[in-house]
């Protein structure tokens, strides 16, 4: 493609010398048409112009314009690669080696991708298929950016081929998508037919390309095999990417002149598969009934279970299980079958059920199920008249003393559980506090029992009272507040203690917390749960026992509470100035040594005694290199901090939380710059406003802002510091002089208002040479303009 420049030719012709210039154009396109063809390569270049259409771009810092031109190479729809550089030659060395280009192997196949599903490709008729695509390769490749004009204008109104470049954007990203099958399993059945669909959605753009043992074929986005072979132990299959064209995508290259990149054939993606062909076997395990897992229960087997295998009435094989009852019975067919369970393993029942399965071709399974031989034990606990006592522990273990299981007395004093074939011994782990524990005793399950074998155990029990005092963490004081609350959790019934119905025992006014006579022997913890406004919930667990050793039938505790503090963390930050090229910013720095100084908004009250007064200062600081200072130490409440006694920057450090030890707030505070801001009025010599002048803003020699005037001729600039400033015109639109004068004002926390006057000037012409044909075409119509020229003033002398 070859440029044009910006301005057109203007003046206007007799008709005797629009004749002569008519002449002198076709001359000069003979004359092209004789000089373009050169070299020996192999690739002949041909384009086609598609009149008023133009292509935009900036480049180099200067805007150009390029006719459409749609070139082909050997009659094969090809693309410039280079923006910006000519065509000098019509004859070109072909290659499909990407290394010719000059471009690294990803950025050719992304060219060669956009070219493969550009213009010509299946439905892409449209020559705006042609724009898209050479507009893609050239951004691509550039990183400018090109537009599209129907007017031989730089501002002409853009041609929108979105839809275009998007099609093709969509057929490379879905090339890039690789076939994506989920397969159920890399097994396959002979006979079956399997259809797995494509999740990506790119199977259609795919054949089937070599096959082995099996039948592939391709549906729509499916793809359907089978095996029909018994005997095959493997099969496999290919899929290849299906070609568009019947030539390949080539690259060109002759000279100097510009490069270029041909639609075709570059892809060589492929897919291959392989699947593991199964045969036909029944798969048999033996699982305890009740916890269907193939491990026995209690001195039990599953090893040794004897089954039966029946087809139409007739038996076809038996089997045993081995330890872990398990059993394999191969080369069946496939059908309708029935198992008979016929002889048990050692403690177990015969399972009477029979059991229907239907075989298929391939790996079959099937669980079989044997019930254990048990007994339901129940043991009953309770202490003085009857009482029940609850959450009482037993350990049952077996014959070689390892632990089987546990077993818990709920709340009535029962505790059931099965036992399974075997012998055990039954030992009591724990007592409530006070309550002594039974002796071991044995149980033999070896037969079984319709009904439940039942235990009854009584103990008694010892009580005791406790005494909870609360007390400050920092002067070891008793706390005269009520509103503490506790629980105690009794660790061997694993529940909260109750006495007299009440769970949760509060402090009195003294801070004291009294419970008497409900606690017997055992484990325990004690838990606070809840505290008055101000203080933090201890959540650390006292735990205390009682048993033999505590005397005179009373436990007393100290348990430790401390006040919630407040913590204030405060940031300040300065405002600077700062100018960059063609710009300028406010950045923030920290403040480092700033003091700041923290006042009580309110009165600070804690617990009905005054701390502070409201707008009494409570602490100050100074700021560390970092710009922040932190306050310690307050009581709840709200606190404002400051650095110019402003005291609007407030916080309410508080909390309904009760589980903290200190409650963090945050203050940032900036000193900031004073600033105005600047109107500028560029006017023409009749006061009225210029639009679209570039006007430069300076600050001490740096450029800091560069604006355009708006319809009204007028430029805002807010946000500026204090200090001295200068505009200066940049550029002025057509048909105004430049004023290089520069206007210079002052901010000084105020609103300036400056003019700038341009004058009218007179109108002048803009020649736009055509530029769109190669160098030595460029020569030959300059020499033949200024022949042309030199004939039409001697004919106006004469």
């Amino acid at each position: 493609m070859k440029k044009i420049n910006s301005r057109k030719k203007r003046l206007k012709r007799l008709r005797f010398i629009s004749g002569i210039l008519g002449i002198g154009i076709l001359s000069i396109i003979i004359i092209r048409i004789g000089s373009v063809r050169a070299g020996t390569s192999d690739s002949n270049l041909l384009k086609n112009r598609k009149e008023g259409i133009y292509a935009v771009t900036n480049l180099n810092g200067d805007r150009h314009l390029y006719y459409l031109n749609m070139y082909t190479m050997n009659g094969i729809p090809s693309y410039c690669i280079e923006l910006g550089v000519d065509i000098t030659n019509d004859i070109y060395n072909s290659s499909t080696d990407y290394s010719i280009s000059g471009l690294s192997y990803a950025k050719a196949q992304y060219v060669q991708a956009i070219s493969y599903f550009g213009y010509k490709y299946k439905g892409h008729d449209d020559y705006r298929y042609y724009m898209a695509s050479q507009e893609l390769i050239w951004e691509y490749l550039s990183g400018v950016s090109v537009e599209w004009t129907n007017v031989e204008d730089f501002n002409g109104a853009r041609i929108n081929i979105d839809s275009y470049k998007n099609d093709i954007i969509n057929l490379i990203n879905s090339y890039n998508n690789n076939i994506s099958f989920n397969f159920d399993s890399k097994n396959i059945v002979p006979g079956k037919e399997y259809i797995v669909e494509d999740k990506n959605g790119v199977l259609s753009n795919y054949y089937v390309k070599n096959v082995y043992g099996m039948e592939v074929s391709i549906d729509d986005n499916n793809l359907v095999y089978k095996v029909n072979d018994k005997n095959i132990d493997k099969v496999s299959f290919r899929l290849k990417w299906k070609d568009y064209y019947n030539y390949s995508s080539k690259f060109y290259i002759s000279g100097n002149s510009q490069k270029l990149v041909s639609s075709g054939n570059f892809i060589n993606k492929v897919y291959d598969a392989s699947f593991d062909v199964i045969h036909t076997n029944l798969d048999i395990q033996v699982v305890d009934m009740d916890t269907n897992k193939n491990t026995p229960q209690g001195e039990a087997s599953l090893e040794g279970a004897m089954y039966e295998i029946y087809k139409d009435d007739v038996k076809i094989k038996d089997f045993s299980t081995d330890k872990d009852g398990h059993a394999l019975v191969e080369d069946l067919d496939s059908g309708e079958y029935i198992i008979k369970h016929i002889k048990a393993s050692q403690g177990y029942l015969v399972n009477k059920d029979e059991v229907k399965v239907t075989i298929k071709e391939g790996n079959n399974s099937v669980i079989l199920k044997e019930r254990v031989i048990s007994n339901n034990i129940v043991i009953y606990k309770y202490y003085d008249d009857n009482v029940v006592e609850s959450n009482i522990k037993f350990s049952i273990y077996n014959k070689n003393n390892n632990l089987y299981k546990e077993a818990i007395t709920n709340n009535d004093g029962y505790v059931s559980f099965l036992l399974p074939y075997g012998t055990y011994t039954i030992k009591q782990d724990n007592s409530t506090l006070g309550y002594y524990k039974v002796d071991d005793f044995d149980i033999v399950v070896d037969k079984v029992i319709d009904k439940d074998v039942r235990y009854d155990l009584n103990d008694k029990r010892i009580l005791y009272n406790v005494i909870v005092n609360t007390r400050d963490i920092n002067s070891l004081e008793k706390i005269l507040l009520d509103g503490f609350k506790y629980k105690i959790f009794d660790k061997d019934s694993n529940k909260y203690l109750e006495c007299d119905g009440i769970d949760t025992f509060s402090t009195d006014k003294n801070g004291e917390v009294s419970i008497s006579s409900c606690i017997g022997y055992g484990n325990y913890a004690l838990e606070e749960v809840d505290v008055p406004y101000g203080y933090v919930l201890n959540k650390n667990i006292y735990e205390f026992s009682i048993n033999n050793d505590s005397d005179n039938n009373l436990v007393e505790i100290d348990f430790y509470n401390k006040v919630i503090m407040g913590r204030l963390n405060v940031h300040v930050d300065k405002e600077r100035f700062v100018t960059y090229d063609n710009g300028y910013k406010y950045n923030k720095e920290s403040y480092k040594g700033k003091e700041v100084r923290v006042y009580a908004k309110e009165d600070i009250i804690f617990h009905s005694k005054k701390l502070y007064n409201a707008l009494e200062q409570v602490d100050s600081g100074i700021t560390d290199d970092n710009g922040n200072v932190v306050f310690d130490n307050l009581y709840l409440g709200e606190y404002c901090a400051t650095i110019d006694d402003n005291l609007d920057n407030c916080i309410d450090i508080n909390t309904d939380k009760n589980d903290i030890d200190i409650v963090d707030g945050k203050i940032n505070l900036i000193s900031s710059l004073y600033k105005g801001e600047v109107i500028l009025n560029n006017m023409d010599s009749n006061n009225n406003g210029i639009d679209g002048s570039v006007i430069e803003l300076y600050k001490e020699d740096n450029l800091i802002n560069t604006s355009s005037t708006n319809e009204d001729g007028i430029i805002k600039i807010k946000d500026l510091v204090n200090g001295n400033y200068c505009f200066r015109q940049k550029s002025v639109p057509y048909g105004y002089i430049f004023n290089e004068d520069k206007v210079c004002f002052e901010i000084d926390n105020n609103k300036v208002s400056v003019n700038l006057i341009n004058n009218i000037e007179t109108k002048k012409s803009i020649i736009v040479p055509n530029t769109f044909s190669d160098v030595k075409a460029n020569i030959k119509l300059i020499i033949m303009v200024l022949l042309i020229v030199m004939g039409v003033v001697i004919y106006k002398k004469k």
